[in-house]
């Protein structure tokens, strides 16, 4: 965040010209990747099976790609002379999207279809329910064709629209809220004492 902070203070000073803001950025971007992987490290835990799976790495890695690139998009806009940057962020995020669409199919414990399933066992089972898998499912989708039919658009084509109609808006949301009851699905997976 202080990296993050002192790129912004040198772009406000308008102190753009030369490496080091480059440099700061090339350092914040890293400092992200990193704290991204030790987080998703953070939750593989053999004591948690659910949780002890490349899945938690990948969804993790996927929500901060999605929501990074379209809220990234919604907020620059599209500069003059610059539409190739927006639309190389919308098309980054209708393949995250896909992407996440396909790993949750496939791949979240108990409900994808070749995700973890418990084995016998002493310990409680995890109660998640599937109406929240489903819902998540959902919004994704929803914010998927959302996005697919803001980019299909005449304005978007065109490129004369700003990046940041109803539309892509709609998707942002839908698909915020799809990450959000995904989070809480992760945290269900986990048993409780007392379940």
């Amino acid at each position: 965040m202080a990296l993050v902070a002192l790129a912004t203070l040198l772009v406000w000073t308008e102190n753009t010209s030369g490496m080091f803001l480059k440099a700061v950025m090339a350092a914040a971007a890293l400092a992200g990747i990193l704290f991204l992987v030790s987080m998703s490290r953070l939750y593989v835990l053999e004591s948690v099976p659910p949780w002890d799976s490349a899945y938690i790495g990948i969804s993790f890695f996927l929500t901060t790609a999605i929501l990074g690139a379209m809220a990234m998009a919604l907020v620059t806009g599209s500069p003059p002379g610059n539409r190739s940057y927006l639309s190389a962020l919308w098309a980054a995020s209708f393949f995250f999207i896909a992407g996440d669409l396909l790993i949750a199919v496939f791949l979240t414990p108990l409900y994808g279809l070749v995700g973890y399933r418990p084995t016998p066992s002493l310990r409680p089972p995890a109660r998640v329910s599937r109406l929240l898998f489903f819902g998540r499912l959902g919004l994704l989708a929803g914010g998927f064709i959302a996005l697919i039919m803001a980019m299909a658009g005449d304005d978007f084509i065109a490129g004369s629209g700003t990046g940041s109609g109803p539309l892509l808006s709609v998707a942002f949301a839908l698909v915020l809220a799809s990450e959000v009851a995904g989070r809480f699905l992760f945290y269900g997976l986990a048993p409780r004492p007392g379940d």
